[in-house]
């Protein structure tokens, strides 16, 4: 519920009065339809939760096989100007895709995903999707 109550505060909306209707977008539906592609992963807040890996058939698609390389510690790195906090982190806001279901884990035929790839300097991505639903 309160996931519910942020987004629809954006809106200036009440929780209780926000319908949901999700659906795949009709960009994606070509790629969400191919036999046997895995889809990327994708939660809307009141899903969240209900999510298992036990229950994600392309799970095994959507996780890394490459463990993570060990970060230095900031202690042993050398400060570049004598403002600089060694403990800030670094967030990427990133949408990579034009809508947030249906995107395929391997790829499609079309090229307009934003890759960026910077991904050894940032501690935290956030992740942002388009959901438009024409009704």
């Amino acid at each position: 519920m309160a996931s519910a109550t942020l987004l629809t505060a954006c809106f200036g909306t009440s929780a209780k009065h926000v319908k949901a209707n999700y659906k795949v977008t009709a960009e994606a539906i070509p790629d969400y339809q191919s036999k046997n592609a895995p889809i990327s992963s994708y939660w809307m807040p009141d899903k969240f939760l209900e999510w298992s890996a036990e229950n994600d058939k392309d799970l095994v698609y959507n996780q890394s096989r490459i463990p993570l390389i060990k970060r230095i510690s900031p202690d042993k790195l050398s400060p570049s100007n004598q403002n600089q906090n060694k403990k800030t982190k670094i967030v990427a806001l990133s949408m990579m895709n034009s809508q947030t279901s249906g995107n395929p884990s391997r790829g499609t035929t079309k090229f307009d995903s934003y890759t960026f790839d910077y991904w050894q300097y940032i501690d935290t991505l956030v992740y942002w999707g388009v959901h438009l639903v024409k009704e």
